[in-house]
């Protein structure tokens, strides 16, 4: 459409005179195009003869529009002439993002807090378990351990007993990571480069990739602050991570393996350390999200683990005052992401 006529204000939002805009079409003025925007509120007042109303960002003043676009109606009922309202919308659009990020804070912090009441809670309970089902579990042992001493090599009984040392040492173990978790943060933090525990778990893994034919892609910034952390704790929640990562792309069973992408940088705010973890696995269930740091939740079977390794791993990352997120989607793989604060 072409304008008529426009008020001084609408001059001076766009530093015009008014022989500048009168007679020309109003998508150069708004937008400095050639045709009409999309989703024209004019043309769709055109189309419904109804007012029609559009939000933008006008890229050129660096602000946000909003247009209304109402009828003008002769005797006939047909549509002679449109009126526009522009009105700079940019002071409540920044309120709306301003509340919209305080929310999604709020939510995230809400998300922290509760997964660290719980993180406690089951701490409590996992140290109580741990030590009363340890004092039985040595007893069954000692006594399977005796009877073995007693009996002749070639008697049937023996591969039975045989079999109760074997899953009482498997209990033990459980025990110990039962324990790690209800452990409270008693480690020793120092200043240290986090690239350094993150060499020495691809390190320690490095063969076990290798033969599981897995390739890994290492970028890792160089001259990176440093953070405050205990290197054998930190070490533990990538070995973790690495590991499942591992254990995601085999169970696709694919004849080339599959990737593991790890990286670390310093994040937008230059507040905190973001190392990233990405695999293309098989990736975690939406629904599987939200437990897979809770205590006991496993996707594994029986062998693959108890579901304890994450859930030390988050509680050693919050006694490190960090966070730990996690994306993923089935078919495509899983990306952990840690940020670990600056010393």
């Amino acid at each position: 459409c072409r304008i008529l006529r426009a008020n001084r204000a609408f001059m001076e939002m766009f530093k015009m005179e008014p022989e500048e805009v009168t007679g020309r079409m109003c998508y150069e003025i708004l937008h400095g195009a050639t045709s009409p925007y999309p989703n024209c509120p004019h043309k769709l007042v055109l189309e419904t003869k109804k007012p029609q109303q559009l939000e933008f960002f006008e890229p050129r003043l660096k602000i946000y529009l909003e247009a209304s676009v109402s009828p003008i109606f002769n005797k006939e009922g047909e549509i002679v002439a449109t009126v526009h309202i522009v009105k700079d919308i940019t002071k409540r659009k920044k309120a709306e993002q301003q509340l919209a990020d305080a929310y999604q804070e709020l939510w995230d912090t809400q998300k922290q807090l509760i997964q660290s009441s719980k993180m406690a809670a089951m701490g409590q309970l996992a140290a109580g378990i741990s030590h009363e089902i340890n004092q039985p579990l040595t007893g069954i042992k000692g006594f399977a351990q005796a009877a073995l001493m007693e009996l002749e090599d070639g008697n049937p009984i023996r591969k039975d007993l045989q079999r109760i040392v074997e899953q009482s040492d498997r209990i033990d173990k459980i025990i110990q990571n039962v324990r790690l978790f209800a452990r409270k943060s008693d480690f020793k933090l120092e200043e240290l480069d986090v690239n350094k525990p993150i060499e020495d778990s691809l390190m320690l893994l490095g063969e076990q990739l290798r033969v599981h034919n897995i390739r890994l892609n290492k970028s890792l910034a160089t001259d990176l602050p440093k953070i405050k952390g205990d290197t054998n704790q930190l070490q533990q929640v990538f070995l973790n991570i690495i590991t499942n990562a591992r254990d995601a792309i085999d169970c696709l069973k694919r004849p080339d393996g599959g990737d593991i992408t790890v990286e670390s940088s310093l994040n937008r705010d230059r507040t905190a350390i973001e190392i990233t973890f990405k695999d293309n696995g098989c990736g975690i269930p939406s629904e599987d999200l939200e437990n897979i740091f809770n205590p006991f939740f496993t996707t594994k079977s029986t062998e693959g683990g108890i579901g304890l390794g994450l859930s030390i791993a988050y509680r050693i990352i919050e006694n490190h005052r960090g966070r730990i997120d996690v994306e993923s989607k089935v078919g495509e793989g899983t990306t952990f992401k840690i940020y670990l604060p600056l010393a």
